[in-house]
Order: structure tokens, then C-alpha cells, then sequence
């Protein structure tokens, strides 16, 4: 029985830590592309709110 988790161990160790830590929403990682935060200001969220920020800026210099 204690043969049975030591072999896996190992095998999930790399894979588990490596594959979770830049997608895992974590408090060190507030912008990871997280697929339980759909919310997060990510480069590849089209929803983002630094863009829209940036857009709206832009259209009052230019109205200014």
C-alpha cells in the first residue's frame, strides 16, 4: 500500500507545480490567465479595463 503513492508522487511533483503555478489564481499572479477568472485584467482578455482606460484617454485629447 505505501508502495502505491511513492511512485506517483514523483511523477505528479513536476507536473502538478509547474503545470498549476502560472495558471493557478494566485495572489502573486493576479493578471495568470486563469480559467476560473474569466475577470482578470489579462493581456488576452478583450474585456480588460487598462485598454478601455487607455482608449477613453486618448479620445478626450483628441476632443480636447
Amino acid at each position: 500500500m505505501p508502495f502505491t503513492p511513492l511512485p506517483l508522487c514523483p511523477s505528479l511533483r513536476p507536473f502538478n507545480p509547474s503545470s498549476l503555478r502560472p495558471f493557478a489564481p494566485s495572489p502573486l499572479h493576479p493578471f495568470a490567465p486563469s480559467p476560473l477568472h474569466p475577470f482578470t485584467p489579462s493581456p488576452l482578455c478583450p474585456y480588460s479595463s487598462p485598454p478601455l482606460q487607455q482608449q477613453a484617454v486618448e479620445h478626450d485629447g483628441d476632443a480636447a
